[in-house]
């Protein structure tokens, strides 16, 4: 079921975006210099009951009901409601009115003809005949209404054509020295010569947005506002058209509701360089590629290719620094609807690589910029892969030197250089900094071997010259001193080797056989020896959401104990985090490596040092409510996967290529399917498949604490299959139930769950579904080698009402639930046969799937989610809530665990 290697582009697509990448630049909005105030209405310029302008002033002040809203396109704030306005100023001096020449423009649509409304408003609250002006309608035509000097009447345009309904216009009034101007959609719709110069504002003024006054009453439009502009001095013809035509296409045309286009594989949005992105997605037909992006200030860009395909990728650059950006693709119509895509969003912010170097002061001498030391160090970054994170190097010597500029040139990893003379220190520094690299890449740090000031773990390659390394022979504690900084699973020390490498190999075998120090391997490469640091010994991984696919929560990590401390801080952060309340996928960590999912975001990280090795944008990619759930993220020792849709995605842990992509299958393809359960065992790889849109999302603020439906209705699948992890060979498929997510378990060579036979949950609609419908429920084991069913067993799990746990270890599986009234109600079962040695007993009294003890408890906390904790089991003591017991009898051993603060829950290791 493999779909796809992504490695380059066709052909016709390279060509494509060449042609059109230049036509990609940021689309113009007026001149800044001209711009007196600019507001864009999309909700991330609302901070409480404020929308922040763009430039200028003053603040929007949010009064009543107001909405906002985002998708569907474009960003706009919903008028009509007479209880909800928007207000600007209530003073002249408050007002930071524009010139008597200044222009208006803005994008606004028009719901309804049935009664006048305002969009933008400066006038004694009286109306526009006591002083000031208005924007707005009448019957479904633009108006413009202004008071000048001292005239008795105020002045007024009126478009000669009437707006379209649910049509955005763009719109646009000139105040010049002679006359005034109505532009509508690019057109001069109304002109009138001016007979006054100035125009006298009131000292109480009804400065607001959405609507305008007549007698003293609010007149609110019906429609929607997406952005508004005043500016300082009127707009030429060409500018209003050239705005018009430039952003015309980003609005949806009136009609019927568009429809929602579902995207086949993605998106995706990577990284190129710190301003400029790569997205890109898979449809399930050949389509044009149509995309258009909104910048933070609301910017348009608009891409087309002139083919149809399936695969597509687009490249925008000139990317805003500590910005959102929001993009929107298109589908081909269907009848009289458009189809668009939902609006994702992608935040500038988030790019993490280190900073380009600085243009060298003076050329980088022959010595430092030695070619042959440039050349032997990319073999040595190709060899070890270790291209990221941070490189020490012992000594400032020129090969050192040059050393430490080839890697900085060569790679992205930060390296720091160590010497005991302040005067090779000033040197170092000197001709580091000539070259380009010093401060930005490389760092020269006064020190000796047993006292540098670094964490352990946090070098992923340590380079010494071989009189160093004979120095240090006689040595341990200096060797340890040193090699305490090695990252261990992949760290190298490297010795470069410009002659002979017998004597050097040689004697780093001899200086590494110090006490406490595990090594993997020892390997020549090109000019280089190099040993690699192995795993610690002892140490552990967090594979899957409760530690591994056994759900025990326990890392088995044998290392773990006492007092810890902080290894190193420091990016992501917050944040690109979703809230914790809504129960999201717990980041993992194997290998050295670290995965953290944050709000449709994905990082790696060297779990030793918090390099961020990669992320990505993967605006589809959500999960929340676990305990009603299963997380959609995995690890092993060399990838990551993670499911999205219907797929799962193999992501190579230290590159972030996404290099494999499966597809959720099972044996009725009547219905769309998403992926649900997903774990590994050694080179498989165990999927479900679930009814597609039942997954929790949690955007919308969700704690899913109480007993209500919505929140503790369970995901179900209808199949679960096993596949090559490498491959996507297809190895089994099951089907039986209503597979109850939260419960798939494996231990040993076995799979087990909970599933309903109960024919209202198996043809149900939805994969997701409350208790009272799960019915019929029977543990399963099925062999993990084949999927064939090895036993089941009927048991009342009734009382598991807000959610259903399953652990296990050590032959014994426990099922673990709370009811209603927030007791806790555990089940264990045995997994084997257990011979009887009583002769007056059967000879297997205790058969698999045989209950061995239950047991019910009040919970310790009935507040947040202490009714909701995930047991741990260590061995053959079973945790749950704050009580301890035998895994495989029951026996109560504690009742003293602490009270987790907060929501916080247990995780363990040995």
């Amino acid at each position: 079921m493999r779909f796809s290697k992504q490695k380059t582009l066709p052909l016709i697509c390279l060509l494509i975006l060449c042609m059109l990448i230049p036509a990609e630049n940021p689309l113009a909005g007026p001149d800044k210099q001209k711009v007196h105030a600019h507001w864009l209405f999309a909700s991330h310029r609302k901070q409480g009951h404020k929308i922040l302008p763009i430039q200028g002033g003053p603040r929007i002040q949010l009064q009543g009901p107001v909405v906002m809203e985002n998708d569907p396109i474009p960003p706009k704030v919903l008028l009509g409601d007479s209880s909800g306005y928007l207000h600007l100023a209530s003073k002249k001096g408050e007002a930071e009115l524009p010139p008597d020449q200044f222009a208006i423009e803005g994008w606004f649509r028009l719901d309804s003809q049935n009664s006048s409304g305002g969009i933008l408003s400066a006038s004694h609250p009286n109306g526009v005949k006591e002083g000031g002006w208005a924007l707005g309608q009448e019957e479904g035509k633009l108006v413009f209404l202004i008071r000048e000097g001292n005239l008795p009447m105020e002045t007024k345009l009126i478009a000669k054509q009437a707006m379209n309904v649910t049509q955005w216009h763009h719109v646009v009034v000139n105040a010049k020295a002679d006359h005034f101007e109505l532009w509508m959609d690019g057109q001069l719709a109304s002109r009138q010569d001016r007979l006054e110069s100035t125009i006298p504002y009131p000292d109480t003024l009804h400065y607001e947005i959405g609507n305008w006054k007549v007698d003293a009453q609010r007149q609110p439009m019906e429609g929607a506002i997406h952005e508004l502009y005043l500016l300082n001095q009127p707009a030429t013809a060409k500018e209003i058209a050239t705005r018009f035509n430039e952003k015309n296409g980003y609005f949806p045309p009136p009609g019927p509701e568009p429809k929602r286009l579902a995207i086949g594989y993605g998106p995706f949005v990577d990284w190129t360089s710190r301003s400029s992105v790569q997205i890109s997605w898979n449809m399930d037909f050949e389509t044009f590629t149509h995309i258009d992006l909104l910048g933070p200030e609301g910017e348009f860009r608009e891409f087309r290719a002139a083919s149809a395909t399936k695969k597509h990728q687009v490249h925008f650059d000139e990317l805003k620094p500590d910005a959102e950006y929001r993009f929107r693709i298109h589908g081909p119509s269907e009848g009289d609807h458009a189809q668009f895509s939902r609006l994702y969003t992608f935040d500038s912010s988030f790019h993490y690589a280190p900073i380009e170097l600085r243009e060298a002061t003076e050329a980088p001498s022959v010595a430092i910029s030695d070619k042959s030391i440039g050349q032997s160090v990319d073999s040595l970054l190709h060899f070890t892969g270790a291209d990221k994170g941070f490189a020490l190097l012992i000594g400032t010597s020129e090969s050192q030197l040059a050393h430490a500029y080839a890697l900085a040139t060569a790679s992205e990893l930060k390296v720091i250089m160590v010497d005991n003379s302040p005067t090779n220190i000033h040197a170092a520094r000197t001709k580091l900094d000539e070259a380009g690299v010093y401060g930005e890449r490389v760092s020269v740090h006064e020190g000796d071997i047993q006292s540098l000031p670094y964490g352990p773990f946090f070098a992923n390659l340590i380079l010494m010259e071989a009189t160093k390394l004979a120095q240090l022979e006689s040595s341990t504690e200096e060797i340890k001193s040193l090699l305490r900084h090695l990252r261990p699973a992949g760290g190298y020390l490297c010795v470069p080797c410009p002659t002979s490498t017998t004597q050097i190999e040689q004697a780093l075998r001899k200086t590494l056989q110090a006490p406490d120090l595990e090594w993997r391997s020892l390997t020549l490469e090109s000019s280089w020896v190099t040993a690699r640091r192995g795993i610690l010994l002892g140490s552990g991984d967090w594979s899957h959401q409760y530690g591994g696919a056994d759900n025990s929560s326990c890392s088995q990590d044998a290392l773990v104990s006492g007092d810890l401390g902080v290894l190193w801080w420091g990016d992501p952060g917050p944040r690109p985090m979703p809230d914790r309340g809504p129960r999201n996928p717990a980041p993992i960590s194997v290998n050295g490596r670290l995965y953290i999912q944050g709000d449709r975001i994905l990082f790696g990280l060297d779990a030793y040092n918090g390099t961020i090795l990669w992320n990505y944008f993967s605006p589809e990619m959500r999960r929340a409510n676990l305990p009603r759930d299963c997380s959609n993220m995995i690890g092993t020792h060399d990838y990551l996967y993670v499911a999205q849709g219907r797929h799962c995605i193999g992501i190579e842990g230290h590159s972030g290529r996404r290099e494999m992509v499966f597809e959720a299958y099972g044996k009725d393809t009547s219905m769309k399917m998403d992926w649900g359960y997903l774990a590994s065992h050694r080179d498989m790889l165990i999927g479900s498949s679930v009814k597609a849109g039942s997954g929790y999302l949690g955007d919308d603020g969700e704690w899913f604490e109480e007993d209500h439906p919505e929140d503790v209705s369970r995901v179900v699948s209808s199949h679960l299959f096993a596949m090559d992890r490498h491959r996507g060979e297809p190895l089994w498929t099951y089907t039986g139930g209503a597979i109850i997510n939260s419960t798939i378990t494996i231990g040993g060579e076995e799979i087990f769950f909970l599933e309903s036979r109960n024919p209202e949950a198996i043809s149900a609609s939805t994969g997701r579904l409350t208790p009272e419908t799960l019915t019929d429920l029977r543990l399963v084991c099925l062999d993990l080698k084949n999927g064939q069913r090895s036993w089941e067993r009927v048991h009342d799990f009734s009382a598991c009402q807000f959610m259903t746990y399953m652990t296990y270890s050590n032959d014994t599986l426990v099922v673990a639930g709370a009811d209603k009234q927030k007791h806790y109600h555990t089940f264990a079962f045995s997994t084997r046969s257990v011979p009887n040695e009583q002769p007056d007993q059967p000879a297997n009294a205790i058969g698999a799937g045989s209950l061995l003890w239950e047991e019910s408890h009040e919970a310790g906390k009935n507040h947040h989610s202490g009714h909701l904790q995930h047991p741990v089991v260590i061995g053959d003591t079973y945790y749950s809530d704050q009580r301890a017991f035998s895994l495989r009898d029951g026996k109560l051993l504690r009742t003293d665990l602490p009270e987790r603060r907060g929501c916080g829950t247990m995780s363990a290791a040995l």
